[in-house]
């Protein structure tokens, strides 16, 4: 805890050491840090029409939704990566200067909230063009930040003291991060499973009518089975295949 509070201290150091960070990334560029807001803006401009046509969600529902999640993964996946790397990236002047350990813990946290900021522009347009105002939940933001921050603090420490001794586990979390980012509702609304629940209901009952149904939907007119599947009239088209696919192996054991 001394540590922690004597980093914090060093609130100066730590707040230079985050923003040169930032400047020495995008030295000579013009647009600088907004760099990281206009290719996050394009990939969630993109993901957004492209999903929100799939899951056959109204754009003005889900663009909103995939912009905060997005948003939120970044700050925290991005603490947890430079956490792993805070005291591997800071060894000079671990081996140079004392200063306490939290130190170079404060420099990724500030860091990623530099980085946070900038992106977060990208919520003030969707937010402007589809007319949202987020009312007093919109204070909500605030709280929801200091808990990240004090958790980034002991995950940082705790990082970067086991992946400093450990080289291979930098790579582990990257891993582990990138399948919790498909496991995470942030591509995909909760909602959606709900239409599935339902037909889980009574799936062995319609189990032959399904797979009867997977040999003759694409070959009547030509529309394929995500046109045609009287079986799930809720579902949307993409999770209806799917469905479909899996009755077809209840069917076959």
């Amino acid at each position: 805890l001394r540590d922690i509070t004597d980093g914090l201290l060093h609130w100066r150091l730590w707040g230079l050491m985050g923003w040169q960070d930032i400047k020495q990334r995008y030295r000579r560029s013009m647009l600088g840090p907004f760099w990281l807001t206009l290719s996050m803006g394009i990939l969630v401009g993109t993901l957004g029409v492209l999903y929100g046509v799939l899951f056959g969600v109204a754009i003005d529902d889900y663009l909103p939704f995939l912009t905060l999640g997005f948003l939120a993964w970044g700050l925290i996946s991005g603490i947890i990566t430079d956490g792993c790397t805070a005291f591997i990236d800071s060894e000079h002047f671990i081996k140079q200067i004392k200063l306490p350990f939290s130190t170079f813990v404060y420099r990724v946290l500030w860091r990623n909230l530099i980085i946070f900021a900038h992106n977060f522009v990208i919520y003030l347009v969707v937010a402007l063009v589809f007319a949202i105002w987020p009312g007093a939940a919109g204070l909500l933001l605030l709280p929801g930040l200091v808990l990240i921050a004090a958790n980034a603090i002991w995950a940082g420490l705790l990082l970067g003291m086991v992946c400093a001794r450990f080289r291979d586990v930098p790579q582990i979390v990257t891993s582990l991060l990138q399948v919790a980012f498909f496991l995470t509702p942030i591509i995909w609304m909760p909602q959606l499973l709900l239409p599935l629940r339902r037909a889980d209901t009574g799936a062995a009952a319609r189990a032959s009518a399904g797979a009867a149904h997977l040999g003759r939907g694409a070959g009547r007119d030509g529309r394929g089975l995500a046109h045609d599947v009287p079986c799930f009239p809720s579902l949307p088209r993409p999770h209806s295949v799917l469905a479909l696919g899996r009755l077809h192996g209840l069917s076959h054991p």
